[in-house]
């Protein structure tokens, strides 16, 4: 049995041989063509009336049970005619459907996926998703902006060990960091831009200061306080202006050298 044919009109083998049955054997309940076919009678039934709406088998009833039956082969024909009137309506119509499917899409990348962590546990997390996110973008550069105050540094341990792992395989990927550092010595003052990569793994994380974390369309804020607070940001048009604060601090500190 050639099944192409059934094939092309969407239908699989067990509708194929179900209606060549119910053909060869007129008119006949579901159960009968399930014997023949050996599918089980619950689901020839189900694709039975599936057929049915298709038109191209047709139904009745003796003593009070469903049967069904192939009235006209060249009903299949006008299934055929009814799928070319799709397919003619669907190309028609494709750029007004697609167009409205993107508007969809707008609608739910404008709204912002926010991620919380408040925590030394989840310390860790807040590199090893950095590091997951430059894989998944495939980015080659991240933008960062650090502190480096004397106020308090962290004596935590565990911080330097995460935070020059982090760095290390950045450089082992050769992903650049376009590093934008808060610099005095009790309080920020000023914005200094590093072409070439500094050791950012070696800045003190003072208390209350806050770091800042650019990867394509997602944004990390990381506070430091008595436990830090890192926030992940996932949004067009959140990530779109930072990357063009970026770009102006870039060309002002250019100005002014």
């Amino acid at each position: 049995m050639d099944y192409s044919y059934f094939q092309k009109l969407w239908l699989n083998n067990e509708y194929a041989d179900i209606y060549i049955e119910l053909y060869k054997l007129w008119t006949q309940p579901a159960s009968v063509i399930a014997k023949v076919v050996d599918i089980e009678r619950t689901k020839t039934y189900r694709k039975l009336i599936n057929m049915v709406k298709l038109w191209i088998v047709k139904e009745t009833q003796k003593h009070k049970v469903k049967h069904f039956f192939v009235d006209n082969i060249w009903d299949l024909q006008r299934l055929v005619e009814k799928k070319n009137e799709d397919v003619k309506y669907l190309n028609q119509n494709k750029t007004e459907f697609f167009n409205k499917i993107k508007e969809l899409k707008l609608i739910q990348t404008n709204t912002p996926k926010i991620t919380l962590y408040e925590s030394w546990e989840w310390f860790n997390n807040i590199f090893e998703d950095v590091l997951q996110t430059v894989k998944d973008k495939k980015v080659l550069t991240i933008r960062v902006f650090a502190s480096n105050t004397i106020e308090e540094r962290y004596e935590w341990s565990k911080l330097w060990e995460y935070a020059n792992k982090f760095f290390k395989t950045l450089e082992k990927e050769n992903i650049h960091i376009d590093e934008y550092i808060w610099v005095w010595n009790l309080i920020m003052e000023r914005v200094e831009h590093y072409i070439d990569s500094v050791n950012l793994s070696e800045l003190p994380a003072a208390k209350s200061s806050a770091n800042i974390i650019l990867v394509w369309n997602i944004l990390y804020f990381v506070v430091y306080n008595n436990a830090p607070i890192w926030i992940k940001i996932e949004n067009d048009n959140l990530s779109d202006a930072i990357h063009i604060l970026f770009d102006e601090i870039k060309r002002l500190k250019k100005m002014i050298k």
